[in-house]
């Protein structure tokens, strides 16, 4: 999230970060730990970090018990995220984030 330009700088960073270190670009699910990478060392100052909950809820199963879902709006700590990432961590959630269409035997069918 941010604007059109922190997008832009926080990408360039991003990719330097990557040919900086030689990091393969056709590795799945890589970008997650490079971007730790650069929180952690500072590469990108300009960026404003949250707690996990504040804006954003990354959701995994250590939050459960923090988690509730009434009438399809998930709270956590009574609190409603704007933006839900990994929404579907959580198996006892996932009926409710996905189409019925798509639900079968309890099994997640896309």
């Amino acid at each position: 999230m941010g604007t059109y330009d922190g997008i832009l700088n926080f990408l360039r960073a991003f990719m330097k970060t990557c040919i900086e270190h030689k990091i393969p670009l056709n590795i799945l699910g890589m970008d997650q730990g490079i971007f730790n990478y650069m929180i952690f060392c500072n590469v990108i100052p300009f960026a404003e970090k949250y707690d996990n909950g504040n804006i954003v809820l990354t959701i995994n199963s250590e939050l459960e018990d923090k988690m509730e879902l009434k009438d399809k709006l998930l709270t956590y700590n009574k609190y409603t995220p704007n933006i839900l990432h990994q929404y579907d961590r959580v198996e006892r959630f996932n009926k409710y984030f996905y189409s019925d269409a798509y639900f079968k035997n309890e099994q997640i069918c896309l």
